[in-house]
Order: C-alpha cells, then sequence, then structure tokens
C-alpha cells in the first residue's frame, strides 16, 4: 500500500466542532490568564458558542488548538470536541 503525505503547517488553520466542554474548556483557559493580564475581559461558554461558523465550527491555528486541548485529549476520555476537523488548504 502506497503512503500518501502532505505538508501540514502548525501555524495553518483548522476548524473543529467543539461540544460544550469544550467551549467551557475555552472559557476557563481564557478566565485562567486573566488573573495575570490588566484589562482582561472574562468570558463565557455563551461567548465562545457565539464565535463558532454557520456549521457550527470553531476556527484556531493548529499549535493553539494543540495547547488548549492537547493535555484533555484522551482516548474514551470527555468528548471536548468531535473528532473530524477541518483542515484549510491553501
Amino acid at each position: 500500500m502506497d503512503e500518501k503525505w502532505i505538508p501540514f503547517n502548525l501555524n495553518s488553520s483548522i476548524k473543529v466542532k467543539l461540544t460544550d466542554l469544550g467551549y467551557q474548556r475555552l472559557a476557563d483557559f481564557n478566565n485562567l490568564l486573566c488573573g495575570s493580564w490588566i484589562n482582561c475581559v472574562t468570558r463565557t461558554l455563551s461567548y465562545y458558542k457565539d464565535q463558532a461558523d454557520e456549521n457550527g465550527y470553531t476556527e484556531f491555528q493548529a499549535w493553539d488548538f494543540i495547547r488548549k486541548f492537547g493535555g484533555v485529549t484522551i482516548h474514551g476520555g470527555p468528548e471536548y470536541y468531535e473528532m473530524d476537523i477541518l483542515i484549510k488548504i491553501e
């Protein structure tokens, strides 16, 4: 079987459908950082849900998604997002 590989830059955009648990993780991640930032605005789950596109996808740079969700991505663990993602082809 021949494998085909394409290059993918971690600065490139991906889109992911988050669950409510995923949206809450974004809010918690932001709000935790607010403790050390001047004039930081705390966010809610609803704020991040409103940022999703018309199909329910939230856009991230791939490295940022890994930073925010890599530590909670576990086989059989809580679902923070759907497994199928969209990768932007440039």
